[in-house]
């Protein structure tokens, strides 16, 4: 017979329990199932901030319907800021597409037609400072906005009117001021959506600068929002709303100049490799892990992609790793998230101290957070 006190063995017998429950529920492709809390993490989430990234962008929609899973909804989000071509995903939110239909959007989209470069303009490339006009962008971003919307090439203003009422902040770079633009129906009420979509994803060079007349009567050459800031998180927001209000898709380049450990060497044999190299590094500068505080790390969600930004269509092979990066990238800020919580909340051990407490004294205090870390299936959020 044994010696065990019952009380003992009643209460290993509950952690057994739970344990078992927790680690029958894990799914996946579905792991917010195995702890019910997981569900509302982003409930709060009123403030989307999404960052350049070129061709990466094509990861953005599964990310998006990922982060669902853990409560987003965006009939709550209340603002959209993005810059670079995270403004055409931006501008999706806005319109009201979903992450299911910004996936065939993007699929679709022409981007062949999109460098429109031409031997004229390569010849006066140096009167027109692109190769390419950016015509063909903008007409894709009006037409786009009137089958969604019914108008006309709107102004932020129109739009919003219109009942797209969440506040589309696009940043551009003000290359006259070098510093970033802001442009929404507060701050620029009579701009064009479509120019400054257009503007916001035009990479230097490659397409002529967008020339915009300040209030001073002074003429300002604006070009991609990626040059200066390329994840804007928080950007022209209200310093009252708090951070946990706040959600953030940020790029990494597994190639970066910050990834010391990465040794690979990239042969710069030809202008456009020389080209497409430079522009890498300018889209992912300011997006070293390191310079990015703890606080916006604990609301960002960050895509880890190896994806040539210039390359704006994908493979199926392609397509398939970018799609993982993204789920990837919500996974780990969800564990972040569970980690500091953990960490904050001091809840009495499962299996520990449980003789200092009388029998029937209180309930046993749950430990999701304890089974979450110990469940080696859940290893797979990782």
């Amino acid at each position: 017979m044994s010696n065990r006190h019952p009380f003992v063995t009643i209460m290993r017998a509950r952690a057994r329990n739970v344990l078992k429950a927790l680690s029958s529920q894990v799914e996946e492709h579905e792991p917010q199932s195995a702890f019910p809390e997981t569900k509302t993490i982003f409930n709060s989430v009123s403030e989307i901030y999404i960052a350049g990234g070129g061709g990466a962008g094509r990861a953005l929609p599964s990310a998006l319907l990922e982060a669902q899973k853990y409560g987003l909804n965006f009939d709550n989000v209340n603002v959209v800021c993005a810059t670079s071509v995270g403004t055409i995903v931006g501008l999706g939110l806005t319109l009201g597409i979903a992450p299911e239909q910004m996936k065939k959007l993007l699929n679709d989209m022409p981007t062949e037609r999109f460098q429109d470069w031409s031997l004229r303009r390569i010849i006066h490339f140096f009167t027109e400072w692109g190769v390419c006009s950016g015509k063909e962008i903008n007409a894709y971003i009006r037409k786009l906005i009137k089958d969604k919307t019914g108008l006309e090439d709107p102004t932020f203003l129109e739009l919003y009117q219109a009942g797209y009422t969440k506040e589309f902040r696009v940043l551009t770079t003000n290359v006259s001021k070098h510093r970033t633009a802001i442009f929404s129906f507060r701050e620029t009420p009579y701009k064009k959506v479509s120019d400054l979509v257009t503007t916001a994803c035009s990479i230097p060079l490659v397409y002529s600068p967008h020339w915009i007349v300040n209030h001073h009567g002074e003429l300002e050459a604006h070009t991609d929002g990626g040059l200066i800031k390329n994840y804007p998180f928080g950007l022209g927001g209200d310093p009252t709303v708090p951070i946990q209000a706040q959600l953030g898709f940020n790029f990494v380049n597994k190639g970066s100049a910050y990834a010391l450990e990465n040794d690979k060497h990239t042969l710069i044999d030809s202008f456009w490799r020389y080209f497409r190299s430079l522009i890498s590094l300018v889209l992912f500068q300011d997006q070293d892990p390191a310079s990015v505080s703890d606080s916006i790390k604990d609301r960002t969600v960050v895509i880890a992609v190896n994806h040539n930004p210039l390359n704006f269509n994908a493979s199926k092979e392609e397509q398939l790793a970018l799609d993982k990066a993204g789920i990837k990238g919500v996974h780990h800020l969800v564990e972040r998230i569970l980690k500091h919580k953990e960490r904050k909340s001091t809840p009495p051990p499962l299996l520990f101290n449980y003789g200092q407490r009388q029998f029937g004294e209180q309930k046993l205090a749950p430990a999701p957070l304890l089974a979450l870390r110990r469940s080696p299936r859940l290893q797979k959020l990782r």
